[in-house]
């Protein structure tokens, strides 16, 4: 920037300067286009941020970027010959300039309030005009205008009281006097001038100008001069005028409590269960909760508060802080669990302290446990505030403490706006619902009456009232801008920004700096990351922490913005070229300290435009951290945000994967996940790496969306064919045979899905991984598709039992496998035992939904049971569980649960419909929907029919019921019924020898029984014209 000695003049008509020389006659979009440059002060501008600054939507060009490609190389034109340098990097601009309007905030922001004379003259001098006068408005370029205008008021404000402070009147009235023209309700600008006029012998012009300026705040605000005003208008009107500097106003008005007396005494009496206290953003409910620790502090009971983060920098963050608060309370800490330790100690160290082995499942279990007997030993009432934002770990972990004998919780929420989707904020666990409404016009007398400078009136009241919206949080920011003698007129909205930038004035400009620091740091920051950077930021931000801006714990070191409101406020008065290098210093920082990608993937993110290569690495690595806990909501936003942060800067692997990792999640979490896991496999095989695209591949041929009914998915087919094909590792292999069995279940393909399947449990057997083998086996459904293969379902459900015994998803596999077997061996009281495994895990399941499988099940028990009004009810349930399956998938496993009710209630022919539309969309070689359609004709009394879909199916020697066909029994049976209806013998005696093996179970559809067996080969056996053989046999089937 020195070498080319290029500057950007805004504060006037705007002008490019080029060692000390002035550019003339460049057209207006070249001088908007160095604007824009220029204000990122030195960082990149991406090329979609350049044309959305030049043209409006409706006067964009055809081709705006090569239309911002003729203005970039005028305004290189126009550079060149003064050796200027505008640098073009991939899809994006840099200029290398200074602005005088960042001088013009260096000299009056370098010490604040404390600004000398000589720095404020220097700065006022810079002033040309109105900011970029001439230009055309644009939302950007009224921003640029209304922050130098402020800037410039306040800075000419300060200048005038020390100009009166050094006795030099005429001057400060000289610079006041334009200003006051169109800010006559500025109090702090009328309390200078006057002074300026009393001082010049003016003193009648002094009261005038109060007096117009006490006319404009009631005519136009409704409100009253603050008591800095009265009191400098009664010095003059005396003689008794003391011209020193003004004094500062009073302590912020957020320091004050108000009201609340009600919700406060139900939240501090004792009683059982989770309260949920609600209410908008800034309705107070974080200084309620302190009022409740300090409430209960005082009668002698201890309490444990924290707060959620938005955006958490490890998984199960506030879970840590919760057992933290334990241990600084006395809890035992050498009775945590390695996995609790290593929890605790990643809140303030890099890494954990020891290594240790343990399952998300046996953390959260032993979490609950320590908690819980700490909690209810001392008598402690655990407040979580900002719950909104509760993690799902953390969530699961709460659900355990309010399951009895339960816990004393305070949760706080958002009544409106984002929030993390948590069961246990809807759940029953929840006791008590204690909503938090907004200020009635009495409680903002109170607030008023304490806190705001001078007298009120009912007027003033109502406004503030309206202006606020009854929100405490803007209540107490319009109040103090009253009392600071700010004009709150309709040009000054009441917001944060505008209200947290009034106050940082009073501050230091390091004191400014460190806050702005932090808010790039995120809403909760560390002391220690601000001390390499600022060794003095303790202490400069303890000014912050009086004027009620930000909370520090000096022991932890750490600090935290009042308001979430607040530290957006800050953040967005960080200039943007600012806010990208710091982003970009914090990230790499945290990094080299060996923290995990979760805690600087933020900072990564917002720095993409500086290095967008490793703002989609690092958003890889901290997604995969999420999916590791099953976070994934957290993957799939971090996920998506990684893909939007520069796509055309992105690597091809990083792209790939982040594709995968947001298909993954969707399907997780029983969205549709196809289009992102087929994108994700192309961009895979497009960059030729295999292991990639087998774990695309995996994700793919998963039980989902590509799960078809009559047919194969052919993308999947595709992949999974041509990896399969690669010289893969045994593992890459393994879970790719395992995934063959959902892709090919109901489809002509299944015997050889059947096959791969099996080959993938003898790969994993043979590896000895029982991390694979649990992949592997967790597949065992689809996968293991014959009346055979019942046994083996069984060992490998008592297997997923012994490799997982505290992983909820695996439990629930087993209980869903053994519970088929039950209902098909006709144990109900095996059955009744798995189903309710089932049902009181389905909600804790995280690997992916498992909605659709519980309905299936309560359909096949209640068909057991006999109670088929309740299994028509939960069938009826399959289309709306399944709703992220495929229309194939759902239509197959609706009309199966129908049938099986259907059938036991003798309206097996009402069905037909379901039939014929399996029939009619899937391929004529797959005919297993045709042997169901002979069954139904049989029972509907139609021979023709029946007979006719018997001899279809006799051409092949009734090939699709094979043994290798997954609903065999139940369409052996349903053949059989066609068989003794139509009184065919050579169909009979083929039935029969393939029923005969299975004749003590029932069939079995997939999802439900289908009678017993034993009772088509009574009725098969006198068509038989043959001797038999006992039925039954030691190989028990489906």
């Amino acid at each position: 920037m020195a070498g080319t000695g290029v500057r950007i003049n805004l504060l006037g008509p705007l002008e490019i300067v080029v060692d000390g020389v002035a550019i003339r006659g460049e057209r207006p979009q070249v001088l908007q286009l160095a604007l824009r440059l220029a204000v990122a002060a030195g960082q990149p501008v991406a090329t979609d941020v350049l044309v959305e600054a030049m043209w409006r939507p409706e006067d964009c060009p055809r081709d705006p970027a090569a239309a911002l490609r003729v203005i970039v190389s005028r305004l290189r034109g126009a550079l060149a010959p003064h050796g200027a340098a505008l640098h073009a990097q991939r899809g994006a601009y840099q200029l290398e300039a200074s602005t005088d309007l960042a001088e013009f905030e260096q000299l009056v922001g370098s010490e604040g309030p404390d600004a000398p004379v000589d720095s404020l003259e220097r700065a006022i001098g810079l002033w040309r005009g109105t900011p970029l006068g001439h230009l055309p408005g644009a939302p950007w370029i009224d921003d640029v205008r209304w922050r130098a205008e402020n800037r410039y008021l306040t800075a000419a404000i300060r200048l005038a009281e020390l100009l009166v402070a050094e006795q030099r009147g005429a001057e400060a009235i000289a610079l006041l006097a334009p200003l006051a023209v169109d800010n006559g309700a500025d109090e702090r600008l009328a309390i200078a001038m006057s002074a300026a006029l009393t001082m010049e012998g003016r003193r009648s012009e002094a009261l005038d100008l109060l007096a117009s300026t006490r006319t404009e705040l009631r005519t136009g605000l409704g409100l009253d001069p603050g008591m800095a005003f009265v009191e400098h208008e009664r010095a003059i009107l005396t003689g008794a005028i003391d011209l020193a500097r003004p004094s500062p106003a009073t302590g912020p008005t957020s320091a004050v409590f108000i009201g609340r007396q009600r919700e406060l005494d139900t939240l501090v009496t004792p009683r059982a269960g989770v309260t949920l206290l609600s209410g908008q953003a800034g309705i107070g409910k974080s200084a309620l909760l302190d009022q409740v620790v300090a409430r209960l502090d005082s009668t002698g009971r201890d309490s444990i508060k924290v707060a959620a983060p938005p955006a958490p920098v490890r998984a199960m963050q506030t879970l840590a802080d919760l057992i933290g608060g334990i241990i600084d309370q006395g809890g035992d800490a050498a009775s945590l669990s390695p996995g609790l330790s290593n929890l605790v100690a990643m809140r303030t160290a890099g890494a954990p302290t020891a290594p240790a082995l343990f399952t998300r499942e046996s953390l959260i279990a032993e979490a609950v446990a320590f908690i819980g007997a700490h909690a209810r030993r001392h008598d402690v009432v655990l407040i979580i505030d900002d719950a909104h934002w509760l993690d799902l770990g953390t969530a699961e972990v709460l659900e355990g403490l309010a399951a009895p004998p339960g816990c004393r919780m305070i949760l706080s929420v958002r009544s409106e706006g984002p929030r993390t989707s948590v069961p246990l904020l809807d759940s029953g666990a929840v006791t008590d619902l204690l909503q938090l409404d907004r200020f009635e016009l009495d409680d903002v007398r109170l607030l008023v009456d304490q806190t705001l400078d001078g007298p009120s009136t009912d007027a003033t009241l109502e406004r503030l009232h309206a202006r606020s919206g009854g929100n405490p949080l803007f209540l107490a920011l319009l109040i103090d801008l009253a009392n600071e003698g700010v004009p709150n007129d309709e040009h000054l909205p009441a917001s944060a920004l505008v209200a947290v930038q009034r106050r940082l004035e009073a501050l230091s400009g390091r004191c400014r700096q460190n806050l702005r620091h932090a808010a790039i740091l995120g809403q909760d920051f560390s002391l220690t990351m601000l001390a390499p950077v600022s060794p003095g930021a303790l202490d400069d931000l303890r000014d912050a922490e009086e004027a009620g801006l930000v909370v520090l714990d000096v022991v932890a070191a750490q600090g935290r913005f009042t308001h979430q409101l607040v530290h957006e406020g800050i953040y967005q008065l960080v200039p943007e070229g600012e806010r990208l290098s710091w982003h970009d210093h914090f990230g790499r920082q945290l990094e080299d300290a060996g923290e995990p990608a979760t805690a600087y993937v933020t900072h990564a993110l917002a720095a993409a435009e500086i290095d967008p290569v490793r703002a989609a690495v690092v958003g890889v690595d901290a997604a995969r951290l999420h999916a590791r806990a099953y976070a994934w909501d957290q993957c799939l936003a971090l996920a998506e945000a990684a893909l939007a942060s520069g796509p055309d800067a992105m690597p091809a692997r990083p792209r790939a994967e982040l594709q995968l990792l947001v298909g993954m999640s969707l399907r997780r979490m029983g969205r549709d996940s196809a289009p992102e896991l087929l994108e994700a496999a192309r961009l895979a095989e497009a960059d030729g790496d295999l292991h990639l695209r087998a774990e695309a591949t995996c994700e793919l041929c998963g039980h989902g969306g590509t799960t078809l009914a009559g047919n194969v998915h052919d993308e999947g087919h595709r992949h999974l064919t041509a990896v399969l094909a690669e010289p893969l590792s045994d593992h890459d292999r393994a879970r790719l045979l395992a995934s063959a069995g959902p892709l090919y279940a109901t489809s002509e393909r299944s015997p050889e899905g059947r096959a791969m399947y099996l080959q993938a449990m003898a790969l994993a057997a043979e590896l000895d991984d029982p991390k694979l083998e649990l992949e592997v086996l967790m597949n065992s459904d689809l996968g293991l598709s014959s009346p055979e293969d019942l046994e083996t379902r069984r060992a490998n459900a008592e297997r997923l039992k012994v490799l997982a015994p505290n992983d909820p998803d695996v439990a629930w596999e087993a209980a869903y496998l053994l519970h088929g077997i039950a209902c098909v061996e006709q144990d109900l009281g095996a059955a009744a035992e798995h189903l309710a495994e089932i049902r009181r895990l389905t909600g804790r399941v995280r690997a992916r939904p498992r909605e659709l499988g519980r309905t299936l099940a309560e359909v096949a028990h209640h068909v057991g049971l006999g109670d088929l009004e309740e299994a028509e009810a939960w069938a009826e349930r399959v289309p709306e569980a399944g709703a992220a399956f495929s229309d194939s998938w759902i239509t197959l496993t609706y009309g199966a649960s129908l049938m099986s009710v259907r059938h036991a209630q003798g309206r097996l022919p009402e069905v037909m419909p379901l039939v014929e539309a399996a029939i009619g969309s899937s391929p004529s070689t797959y005919s297993s929907f045709r042997a169901i359609a002979a069954g139904v004709a049989a029972a509907a009394g139609d021979r023709e029919s029946a007979q006719r879909e018997l001899d279809r199916l006799r051409l092949d020697g009734f090939a699709c019921i094979s043994l290798a066909d997954l609903p065999s029994t139940m369409l052996l049976s349903m053949l059989a019924d066609a068989a003794v209806f139509t009184g065919d013998s050579a169909a009979a005696s083929t039935l029969f020898d393939r029923l005969q093996p299975f004749g003590d179970r029932l069939a079995w559809s997939g999802v439900s029984t289908h009678g017993p067996i034993a009772d088509r080969l009574s009725a098969l056996q006198p068509l038989l014209g043959r001797p038999v053989r006992p039925s039954g046999s030691s190989t028990p089937g489906h």
